[in-house]
């Protein structure tokens, strides 16, 4: 195990107020494995790069960055980063939340390799506003999976895996099968679940009880972050 790569995908736009703390929390976490931290940023226009590159500059070894020009959209960015990953296994963060246990990476790879069966495991996450301060201390609201195993039944039901930040599996995109890219042409705005669809098809999931993750809340009117826009814009409801 010690051997074992882990790749951490973070996908950020017009985050820089947040994108720190979802950072910190990955430079935190307390594993043996080594690891790389691949950010994507979807062309911010709002300091988010100028921080991404102070980042770079002190841990040039452990952290890669896509710079995007050109905005391509959340789901195109987030599968291509997907693509750059070279880890045995992926965990992803976006950019506005951030993880809340230092072994969060351990316990979820751990589980992993002495449950072969599984391509991957979510856990649960509490709730947060713009500041970090608690709004739920876990989320109990639609969508959320009972622990233990997770099936393609509970995907029918509009049951998901949890929180993207949440999900740590097996790279399974080592390997660039063609049907992949249902990831970016399901939905322009919206891949965490056709992620969520694609992890169950390949193999068993598992929902963890550890609540080991904050998820940020953040609608604001006219706002340029990815929940603001897909409030606009009625995302969910699509």
């Amino acid at each position: 195990m010690e051997r074992t790569l882990i790749s951490v995908a973070i996908i950020c736009y017009n985050q820089v107020e947040y994108i720190s703390e979802a950072i910190e929390s990955v430079l935190l976490q307390e594993h043996p494995f080594d690891f790389e931290i691949i950010i994507s940023d979807d062309a911010s226009m709002d300091g988010t790069v100028d921080l991404l590159k102070k980042y770079k500059s002190k841990y040039p070894s452990h952290i890669k960055l896509i710079l995007r020009k050109k905005n391509i959209g959340p789901s195109q960015n987030f599968y291509e980063l997907l693509l750059e990953c070279k880890g045995d296994y992926i965990a992803v963060l976006e950019g506005d939340d951030y993880w809340t246990d230092k072994s969060k990476i351990f316990k979820q790879v751990n589980f992993l390799e002495l449950n072969r069966l599984y391509i991957g495991c979510s856990h649960r996450y509490k709730v947060v506003d713009c500041n970090s301060l608690e709004i739920s201390p876990e989320y109990f609201g639609p969508g959320r999976p009972r622990s233990g195993d997770y099936t393609i039944d509970d995907f029918r039901n509009y049951i998901y895996f949890g929180l993207l930040g949440s999900a740590l599996f097996k790279n399974i995109f080592l390997n660039k099968k063609k049907e992949f890219e249902i990831i970016k042409t399901a939905h322009s705005f919206i891949s965490d679940i056709t992620l969520n669809l694609l992890l169950i098809l390949n193999g068993s999931f598992f929902v963890m009880d550890y609540n080991m993750a904050a998820h940020r809340v953040i609608i604001k009117k006219n706002g340029t972050n990815f929940k603001s826009v897909i409030n606009s814009k009625n995302q969910v409801e699509d």
